[in-house]
Parts: C-alpha cells; sequence; structure tokens
C-alpha cells in the first residue's frame, strides 16, 4: 500500500532537473521576484516623474509670484471695450486685398507710409531711409537719409534704431513738389528737399511745444491748407522700438498737437471700428481711407480688463521678444476701411487669411484709382488696381 501511493504520487510530480531535483519550487519564488521588480521600478518611475512635476510646478508658482511682487516696466491701465461689430453690410467679408500685387518684394524693409508725386512713389522705411521708387519699372532710384549715415549698420534692429532714426508718417508741403515732409520717431520732423537729397530739421525730439513733457514719439501728421503741420505723438513715456509697452500699457500718454478754437478738446469721428487704425489718408472722393494694423477679437476685451497680466507679459517676456510673442498669438488678417465724412464704414478691403497683406499701415490712392499699400514691419508695397 505504501508502494502503491508512492507510485502514484510520483506519477503527478514534476520532472526533475539534471540532478534529479524538481524546479517547481525555484521557478515560482524567481517569477514573484521578477514580477516585485517590475513594480518596484514602475513605482521608482511613476515617483521620480510625480516629484520632477511638483518641482517644476513649484518653480513655476515661485517664479510666478516673483514676478509679480517684482516691478515691471509698465503700469498696466484697466479699460473696457465693446463687442467688435459683426461682419455685415459694407463690413461683409470679401477677397479684394487678396489681388494685391507686390511690389520691390523682399528688397525694402518696413514701408510705414508713402506719398506720391510726378510719377514716383516716396517710402519710409525700418532702416532708417527715405526711398524714391518707381512702381512699374520696381526700380529703387534714390536714397535718402535725414542725418549723415551713421558707422553702425542699420537694419532695422531694435539696437540701431535710436542711431539709424524710424521715419514714419510723410507727405508733400501743400502745392510743392520738391518738399517732402518727414517725422522720424527719434529724431523730430524734417522737411527733404528731393531734387537734391539734403534736409532740414524743423522740430527735434526733446522740444517742448507744449506744458508737458517733452516731445519723444512723434508719428503722424497732416498739412493745413495755409502750411501749420499738425501731428501726434503716440506716447511721451515709450520710444518706437517699445511701442508694445505703450499698447500693453494703455495709460493715455499719446498726445495730438493742434493750436485754435478747439485746442484741448477732442470729438469721435467713428467708434467701434473692427480694429487698430494707423495712418488715415483722403481718397480721392473725399472719403478717409484707414487702415487696419491689427484685428480685434472677442478676447481683446478680456485684456483689456485684466491690467496685471498685461504687466505680468512685460516681466516675463523681453521687449525684443514681444513682437514676435503677439505674431504668434495672432492671427494675420488684412483689413481697410474706408469711412465716408461722417465716420460711417462705405466699404472694406479683406484679406482674411492673411496671406497677401497680412496687415496695412497706409493706403495711398493714385490718380488712376489704384492703391498702394504699407506695412511697418512687411518687405514690400502692396499695389490695387480697383
Amino acid at each position: 500500500m505504501l508502494r502503491q501511493r508512492k507510485v502514484e504520487s510520483n506519477d503527478h510530480a514534476e520532472p526533475a532537473d539534471d540532478h534529479g531535483t524538481s524546479n517547481t519550487r525555484e521557478s515560482r519564488p524567481r517569477t514573484r521576484r521578477t514580477a516585485r521588480s517590475s513594480n518596484r521600478l514602475l513605482n521608482c518611475l511613476w515617483s521620480g516623474f510625480l516629484c520632477f512635476l511638483t518641482i517644476v510646478a513649484l518653480l513655476c508658482a515661485f517664479l510666478l509670484t516673483f514676478y509679480a511682487l517684482i516691478d515691471g516696466p509698465i503700469n498696466a491701465v484697466y479699460f473696457s471695450l465693446p463687442d467688435p461689430p459683426a461682419w455685415n453690410g459694407p463690413l461683409e467679408q470679401n477677397d479684394l486685398l487678396t489681388k494685391t500685387e507686390r511690389l520691390f518684394d523682399k528688397r525694402i524693409q518696413g514701408p510705414e507710409s508713402q506719398a506720391l508725386r510726378n510719377g514716383k512713389l516716396y517710402t519710409s522705411t525700418m532702416d532708417g531711409q527715405i526711398l524714391e521708387l518707381d512702381p512699374d519699372t520696381q526700380a529703387i532710384l534714390r536714397e535718402f537719409r535725414l542725418r549723415d549715415k551713421p558707422s553702425i549698420t542699420c537694419n532695422g534692429s531694435y539696437d540701431s534704431f535710436p542711431v539709424c532714426g524710424r521715419p514714419l508718417g510723410i507727405r508733400f508741403a501743400k502745392d510743392e513738389d520738391t518738399t517732402l515732409i518727414v517725422i522720424d520717431a527719434y529724431f523730430g520732423i524734417y522737411e527733404v528737399d528731393i531734387s537734391t537729397g539734403s534736409s532740414s530739421l524743423l522740430l527735434p525730439t526733446g522740444s517742448r511745444v507744449s506744458d508737458g513733457p517733452p516731445l519723444n514719439y512723434p508719428n503722424d501728421f497732416d498739412v493745413t491748407d495755409d502750411g501749420v503741420i499738425i501731428f501726434s505723438e503716440s506716447s511721451t513715456k515709450w520710444d518706437d522700438r517699445r511701442h508694445l509697452y505703450s499698447v500693453l500699457e494703455n495709460s493715455g500718454d499719446g498726445r495730438y498737437y493742434l493750436h485754435g478754437a478747439k485746442r484741448g478738446t477732442f470729438d469721435v469721428f467713428a467708434d467701434n471700428i473692427p480694429g487698430y487704425p494707423d495712418n488715415i489718408r483722403l481718397a480721392r472722393n473725399g472719403s478717409l481711407w484707414v487702415p487696419i494694423a491689427a484685428v480685434r477679437t472677442a478676447d481683446d476685451n478680456l485684456l483689456a480688463q485684466m491690467p496685471k497680466l498685461r504687466t505680468l507679459l512685460t516681466k516675463l517676456i523681453p521687449v525684443t521678444s514681444l513682437p514676435w510673442f503677439f505674431e504668434k498669438i495672432t492671427a494675420p488678417y488684412g483689413l481697410v476701411l474706408l469711412l465716408n465724412q461722417k465716420g460711417e464704414v462705405e466699404a472694406s478691403l479683406h484679406d482674411v487669411a492673411g496671406t497677401t497683406v497680412p496687415y496695412t499701415t497706409q493706403v495711398t490712392e493714385a490718380e488712376d484709382g489704384q492703391l498702394y499699400l504699407g506695412s511697418d514691419a512687411g518687405y514690400f508695397i502692396g499695389r490695387l488696381k480697383r
């Protein structure tokens, strides 16, 4: 009986190894040890990842707290905007701007403003020059500088602006073919004789023209019939290369200079337009061409009502990187408005995707009805035949 039980028991035994011993007892503990090691490794990796996330979160919280407590370059002001108007009526979206022809493409830098005279086109560029152009042959005929050319390279960089200057608004003097008036954001207001290329300074920056801060950042102007220059100043605090500080701060430190019965007053001409306008110019029919440098979105009002966030942005992002930052978060949209003398929108020209004209800073209408479009940071002048 004992022998029989032993035989039956051996029938169910695990195979023995070469030494006659069973593998069962050794393989099961080894499997359990491997599983425990894998679990410990996974737990260690997960714990390390959580630890890393915790350190990153604490570091971010510390940096945000630190930046929130330190003084920033701006002191942003709360303001509120109404919802932008709907794209209907004369604002209905179209593709008219996509038909624009690019002239001098990648041959000029930042043609902010344009003026036409005797078939020639004049423009102010980011590298501190006034260019005389032939729009038909696309030839650059002449280059003018308001001052002697500096020793540094004038390439429109952040450091070059105060030395090379940045001409902005330009217009011809009334009833004159050779006198071009130019505003330079760093140097002041000039007259340029385009027949000789010589220039004379009419009003330098730093001048006191009113009871207030000295002239700091002149931008655009117009000339009355009797030859008086009326000009605007974008900011008494910031210069052109830091203009986004002025935009984000919105402290109302810009000025315009006007003498006469309405000195110190203003009237609202057009309210709640769908974007932020730049150089305004007369159309041939007496209406006004209003270029939109940036189209408004519903998010604009959210940022307007969060001055602390706007201030924090200027603490976190260097001023030299702000243009790049806003370019990345803002979708391009080309838009030009035509306003009548009552401030009502007569017509609008769109490039919804911004593929041809992503934005524009001035529209100049020629005698034949063609429109020339400039942009302060683009590399071409647009020509649109209507």
